[in-house]
């Protein structure tokens, strides 16, 4: 467990490896039988479902920043939910750590309910981020929404369960930088992908570099957020 100044308990999760493969999003049919054919005999754990996230970042970006210039320790806020809807409910706020190619993060379940189309950001801050039941002043943080990004999610795991695999495509991105209200229609251009991301407990790297070799895709540092900032002009 962790806590914020505020006093609250937050989980805390262990230090894992995530390495991101990133191919073009033509190819996802082929990177899913890649996944099955592997000998790790990776099986879907979860029905596949849609990823919502709304980014914050600095007044200045420093997160973007920090992940552009190759920062060895970088961080993420993001608040993250599931379900095709502008509706948050039973949503987390997720405080993000990485140091090269291991990362950890701090969950804060956020339990009220909002709506997006109907609050503008300073609305949205007031009742969701400084609402008193969650007892997390998060408005320490100086951040502000960024962006917004949706995308589809599949889930896999290998026989022996040390190793996760999640498949990410139909990537949209929308720019929250200039509009007082969540701009919620207005999709960047971007760039057409699917991102697979390989997961395991630090203490796996072995085996991690073992479901890696049958991919024949290099890493990369890519960041769905920083992806999704590349035309906005920050």
């Amino acid at each position: 467990m962790n806590k914020l100044a505020s006093g609250i308990d937050l989980y805390t999760s262990p230090s894992r490896y995530e390495i991101k493969m990133v191919f073009s999003g033509l190819q996802s049919d082929i990177v899913r039988s890649l996944i099955r054919g592997h000998s790790m005999l990776f099986k879907k754990t979860y029905p596949s479902r849609q990823v919502n996230n709304i980014y914050f970042d600095t007044e200045d970006f420093q997160f973007n920043n920090d992940h552009i210039q190759g920062a060895h320790q970088r961080i993420k806020i993001r608040q993250r939910w599931y379900h095709n809807t502008w509706k948050l409910s039973n949503s987390q706020l997720e405080i993000k750590s990485k140091s090269g190619n291991l990362g950890s993060k701090i969950v804060i379940p956020i339990s009220y309910e909002i709506d997006l189309t109907k609050y503008n950001w300073n609305e949205f801050r007031k009742a969701v981020w400084l609402n008193p039941s969650h007892n997390v002043q998060l408005q320490l943080l100086n951040t502000r929404p960024v962006l917004i990004n949706r995308y589809q999610r599949d889930y896999f795991e290998s026989a022996d369960q040390l190793i996760r695999i999640t498949l990410d495509t139909s990537l949209i991105s929308l720019n929250q930088v200039f509009g007082a209200c969540p701009n919620l229609d207005r999709t960047l251009p971007m760039r057409n992908v699917c991102v697979l991301e390989i997961k395991a407990d630090s203490v796996h790297h072995l085996e991690i570099a073992s479901a890696l070799e049958e991919f024949p895709q290099y890493c990369t540092a890519y960041s769905k957020y920083i992806h999704g900032t590349e035309t906005i002009p920050l």
